[in-house]
């Protein structure tokens, strides 16, 4: 991978990957009632945009659109065009303890600096409407950036 030396703040970009795409997943949802899995990535040049699922793929099977929208991902990073990448996707949570079912999307985000977090944002459906929760969030997977080392 090739290394850039840039100015990047990593919440700066984890924040526009994430007006990028929560608007997008809501209207899905509202609209169809479920989304397949979409990427966003932000290039060295600070470059935006939507990456779409690949095609050909079962609709059904969105862990593995997911997955390839990773591989994508990690194939750009070794050409050192990505900065940082985002992947969100719909899941149904199973809450501990209950036979409840809960409503969610999960968004991963990594950077080139090594911050990387997943977030579980619910949602309930009010009325036609989607209402988000307050997200949870975590530390994430290092798929494509190793961590940071100080």
């Amino acid at each position: 991978m090739k290394q850039r030396e840039l100015p990047s703040d990593p919440m700066e970009d984890s924040e526009r990957l994430m007006e990028e795409l929560l608007p997008m997943a809501k209207l899905l949802l509202e609209r169809y009632g479920e989304f397949f899995p979409m990427g966003a990535e932000i290039g060295f040049d600070g470059d935006l945009q939507q990456v779409p699922a690949p095609e050909g793929i079962d609709q059904t099977n969105t862990m593995a659109a997911a997955e390839l929208l990773r591989q994508a991902f990690a194939a750009r990073a070794e050409d050192g065009e990505l900065r940082a990448r985002a992947v969100i996707q719909d899941l149904m949570l199973i809450e501990e303890g209950a036979e409840r079912r809960a409503e969610a999307i999960s968004i991963e985000i990594e950077h080139f600096t090594g911050y990387n977090v997943t977030m579980i944002v619910r949602y309930k459906r009010i009325d036609g409407r989607i209402a988000f929760e307050a997200p949870f969030v975590g530390d994430g997977v290092h798929r494509i950036f190793p961590p940071h080392r100080a």
